[in-house]
């Protein structure tokens, strides 16, 4: 049975299905502290030095989502060999716990099966729960997603055996495919070509860059090899990472949500003109007590575990070390009362799904993060990730 996704990105909607089991547990990853006092970098953070800033064409968004693989099997108990196919053997696709592996991995194809996935690992010598953390930049279907893990150790027979031509790039090796830049002719199953990612490969020891364009796996080899810039030289988006901490998955995108922009974007995901214009007139109303909120430049969801249970988690960065503070209660009170136009039918969709929302104010850096941890039900785990990606975040508006 194929299990259909869309891409995040601005183009198409996305239709969520991804459910963890209540039952859950484990342990917090640790974020100590190393001799001498220097914080220990949490995953998130360290995957931001090895993948370069999105290229952002006009009209678009930059998102870049990450996820800790190794942590996902941890969580779900599985063997760092053949992971796929004890999930395939646990899981009924059916059971919609089935696609949290797929989300979990950044990887965004359209179509997704059983037999795709069984040929992608039997083509390419690895499938999704391979590597140990995988990030990918930029607007759907995405510039470049990169890998790391002792699986790229199998990739590199397989590529010369499915005649890639490979040369030295920087410290490491790019393959080509003979395809021109954003085309395909990989034989990857139905549906990857729009993670595309397949037509140039850069490899460097245990890290892997997927890329549709020369230019941008190039970057990508840039940056391993110290001579380009990686997305960790933006300082808000690294104190972002840190505000987030530990987390399975997160979605960042450097957007400050204005009302216009937002109503322009939503009839790609939401048709019923009416609900968009009913939520026009709500912004006005419900949000007038509140003065405009202060002005941020990133925003993050992310899925992450609390005392062995799964929460959702959003998190906005302001260049402003106060702004957080001042905004939390105005924030707060929004998500409390908001109306999806998405969902009307749920009422004040996230005071429901989340009854244990709570709001915490951060100085982080020279900025400060404003975090909001959403808990206390099984379907509330992935809520602002879905919103997010449904752009169903009018509560963040900063002009209403």
């Amino acid at each position: 049975m194929a299990h259909i996704f869309s891409s995040p990105g601005a183009r198409r909607p996305l239709k969520i299905l991804a459910v963890f089991a209540a039952t859950l547990s484990i342990a917090l990853l640790a974020w100590g502290c190393v001799p001498g006092g220097e914080r220990n970098k949490s995953a998130l953070e360290r995957m931001l030095e090895v993948v370069p800033p999105p290229v952002v064409e006009a009209g678009e968004l930059p998102w870049i989502e990450f996820s800790n693989v190794q942590a996902l099997r941890e969580v779900y108990g599985l063997p760092k060999e053949d992971a796929l196919r004890v999930v395939e053997e646990r899981f009924h696709p059916d059971d919609p716990q089935w696609s949290i592996f797929f989300w979990a991995t950044v990887k965004r194809p359209r179509d997704i099966s059983t037999r795709a996935l069984e040929q992608l690992r039997r083509v390419y010598g690895y499938d999704f729960l391979s590597p140990e953390r995988a990030i990918s930049v930029g607007e759907s279907p995405g510039q470049l997603i990169v890998m790391e893990g002792p699986f790229v150790k199998d990739v590199l027979p397989r590529l010369q055996g499915l005649g890639y031509e490979g040369r030295s790039s920087g410290h490491g090796q790019l393959f080509t495919n003979g395809a021109p830049d954003f085309d395909s002719n990989s034989p990857a199953p139905q549906g990857f070509d729009h993670w595309g990612e397949l037509n140039r490969i850069g490899v460097d020891g245990e890290r892997l860059v997927a890329s549709s364009a020369t230019a941008y796996a190039e970057k990508a080899l840039d940056v391993w090899s110290g001579s380009g810039p990686s997305a960790a030289s933006d300082p808000s988006l690294v104190e972002l990472a840190q505000g987030l901490g530990d987390v399975l998955h997160a979605t960042l995108v450097k957007w400050t949500i204005y009302k216009e922009p937002l109503l322009d974007r939503l009839p790609l995901v939401l048709p019923n003109e009416k609900n968009i214009r009913k939520l026009q007139i709500e912004l006005g109303k419900r949000y007038e007590p509140y003065e405009p909120l202060h002005i941020y430049d990133w925003l993050g969801v992310a899925v992450a575990f609390q005392q062995g249970k799964p929460v959702s988690m959003l998190a906005l960065h302001y260049p402003d070390p106060e702004a957080a503070s001042r905004d939390r209660e105005a924030v707060l009170q929004r998500m409390k009362t908001y109306t999806s136009p998405t969902r009307p039918e749920e009422g004040d969709l996230i005071g429901r799904r989340c009854p244990s929302l709570e709001g915490e104010a951060k100085r982080v850096g020279g900025g400060s993060v404003l975090l909001f941890t959403c808990g206390g039900r099984p379907l509330s785990h992935d809520l602002f990730r879905e919103m997010l990606y449904l752009f169903d975040v009018a509560f963040l508006v900063v002009d209403p």
